[in-house]
C-alpha cells in the first residue's frame, strides 16, 4: 500500500560505518530492504511503479532544502538524519563497500566470535540498495536525480566489475572473504555476483540517458573508467552471467567463472544467471548456440558500447589507439545476425566496427559527422569514497570497537529482536 511505503521511506536514516549492525541501523536495513522487494515485485508484476513515483516525491522535498556542494552536502548528512533519496542510495551502496573492503577483513582476523547472521546481513544490504538503484535508474529521472551523486555511481560501478573480473584470477582484494571460516556456509559469492550484474545494468541505463544528463557523464566513461574496454572484457571473455560450480554439495567457494575451467569434468556443471537466480544449464545454452534469445545481461553490455561510442562525444573524447582497436574488432566475431536480429540498432554499430578495420580509428571518426576538436569540460570529482575514507582514518579506533560490539552479539534477545524483524520481509522466517 503507498501508505506502507511512505512509512517505509520516513523509516530509512543515514547510517554512519560505526553504526551498522545496531538496532538503529536494522530498522533502516528492513526499510531498504522491503522497498527493493516491492519494487521489484511491482515491475516483474507490471503493476504501478508506487515505489518509484514516492521516492521521486521525496526527492523533490530534499531539493527544496537547498543547493549544497557535493561535499558540504554529504558532510551534513554525515551528522543528520534524512529520508533516503536516490542519491543517498548511492551513499550506502559505498558506506558498505568500505565497510567490506577495510573493516570486515580485519575483524576476520582478529575477531572468533563474530556473529555471520550479522555479517551477513550488512552484506546482503548492499546487493538490496544497488537492486533498487537498477530499478530507478531505468527511468530518466531518477539519473537527473543523482545529481553530482552520479559520478561516485560510476565509480563504484567501474570498481565493483573491476574486482568482479579480477576475482576470476584469485583477486587478493577478498582474501580474508573468501578464507574465513566464519563465511565459510555464507554464499558471498552469489550476492557479489548478483550486485556486478545489477552494475552492468545501471551503467547501461546512466549510458542509455546520457542526453538528458551532463556531458561529464559519457566523458568519464569513457576516459577516466574506459566503460567500453571493459564492457568487451566482460562480453568476450568473462561473460559474469555464467559460472562452473562442483557437483558436490559441500563445496566451499562456487564462485567459478566460464573461464576458469578447460576441461569439462564430471564434477562441474554449468549454471547461468536468470532473474536473480543461477540455475543449471547445458554448454548449448550457455554458448548461446541453441537459438534462443540473448542473454539480457549480454543485452545490456551490447547497448552500453552502442551509447558509449556512438554518442556525438565520443570522436572527441575517446582515443582510439591500436590496443583499444585491437579489443574493440574482437566484437565482430560475435556481433552476427542472430544478435543483430535481436537487437536492431547493433547494425549501425557493426558497419562502425567495419570501417573501424578498413580506415583505420582516425578516420572512422571523421566519417562519424562529429566534429573532433575536444572542448574544455569540467570534471567532477568523486567525493563520497574518500569523505567516508578520512572519517574511517580518523575514527579507526571508535569504529572498530563499535563493530566489534555490534557483530559479536549474539544474545538470544537480540537474534530473537533480529529473526523478528527479518520475517517481516521473509515471509519463510517465523519468530
Amino acid at each position: 500500500m503507498d501508505y506502507e511505503e511512505d512509512q517505509l521511506i520516513e523509516q530509512t536514516r543515514l547510517c554512519q560505518l560505526e553504526e551498522l549492525a545496531s538496532d538503529r541501523w536494522l530498522l533502516h536495513h528492513q526499510a531498504v530492504v522491503q522497498l527493493s522487494l516491492k519494487a521489484v515485485s511491482q515491475t516483474a508484476q507490471l503493476r504501478e511503479e508506487t515505489v518509484y513515483a514516492k521516492l521521486m516525491e521525496a526527492e523533490k522535498g530534499f531539493s527544496k532544502c537547498g543547493s549544497h556542494g557535493s561535499a558540504q552536502r554529504f558532510h551534513f548528512f554525515f551528522v543528520t538524519s534524512f529520508p533516503v533519496q536516490v542519491s543517498l542510495l548511492v551513499y550506502d551502496a559505498i558506506l558498505i563497500e568500505i565497510w567490506r573492503e577495510e573493516i570486515l577483513p580485519h575483524l576476520l582476523k582478529t575477531e572468533s566470535s563474530l556473529s555471520p547472521l550479522m555479517i551477513y546481513s550488512v552484506l546482503y544490504h548492499e546487493g538490496a540498495v544497488i537492486s533498487l538503484l537498477e530499478l530507478l535508474l531505468y527511468h530518466s529521472a531518477a539519473c537527473e536525480a543523482l545529481g553530482d551523486s552520479i559520478v561516485d555511481l560510476l565509480d563504484y560501478c567501474h570498481r565493483t566489475l573491476l574486482r568482479s573480473a579480477a576475482a576470476t584470477a584469485s583477486s587478493r582484494n577478498h582474501p580474508s572473504l573468501a578464507d574465513s571460516p566464519i563465511l565459510k556456509h555464507l554464499d558471498v559469492s552469489h550476492l557479489e555476483a548478483n550486485i556486478a550484474i545489477r552494475c552492468i545494468a545501471i551503467l547501461r541505463f546512466l549510458a542509455g540517458h546520457a542526453d538528458n544528463l551532463s556531458e561529464i557523464v559519457t566523458s568519464r566513461m569513457l576516459t577516466t573508467t574506459d566503460v567500453p574496454l571493459l564492457a568487451v572484457q566482460l562480453l568476450m571473455d568473462q561473460q559474469p552471467w555464467i559460472r562452473r560450480v562442483r557437483r558436490q554439495s559441500d563445496v566451499d567457494d562456487e564462485s567459478g567463472s566460464r573461464n576458469n575451467g578447460g576441461d569439462d569434468d564430471d564434477d562441474e556443471m554449468l549454471e547461468i544467471y536468470d532473474n536473480g537466480q543461477w540455475r543449471r544449464c547445458s554448454h548449448d545454452e550457455a554458448s548461446g548456440s541453441s537459438g534462443g534469445q540473448i542473454h539480457p545481461v549480454a543485452a545490456h553490455l551490447w547497448l552500453l558500447l552502442l551509447s558509449l561510442l556512438m554518442s556525438p562525444v565520443a570522436p572527441r573524447k575517446y582515443d582510439l589507439n591500436d590496443f583499444r582497436c585491437q579489443q574493440l574488432l574482437k566484437l565482430r566475431s560475435s556481433l552476427n545476425p542472430y544478435v543483430i536480429d535481436q537487437i536492431p540498432p547493433l547494425a549501425e554499430f557493426e558497419q562502425w566496427l567495419v570501417q573501424l578495420s578498413i580506415v583505420g580509428a582516425h578516420q572512422v571518426w571523421r566519417h562519424s559527422g562529429s566534429s573532433l576538436q575536444k572542448p574544455f569540460i569540467l570534471e567532477l570529482v568523486a567525493e563520497m569514497r574518500q569523505l567516508m575514507l578520512k572519517q574511517l582514518a580518523a575514527e579507526w579506533t571508535a569504529i572498530l570497537d563499535g563493530q566489534r560490539q555490534f557483530l559479536s552479539d549474539e544474545s538470544p534477545e537480540t537474534i530473537h529482536r533480529f529473526l523478528c524483524q527479518l520475517s517481516s520481509y521473509i515471509p519463510l522466517m517465523t519468530c
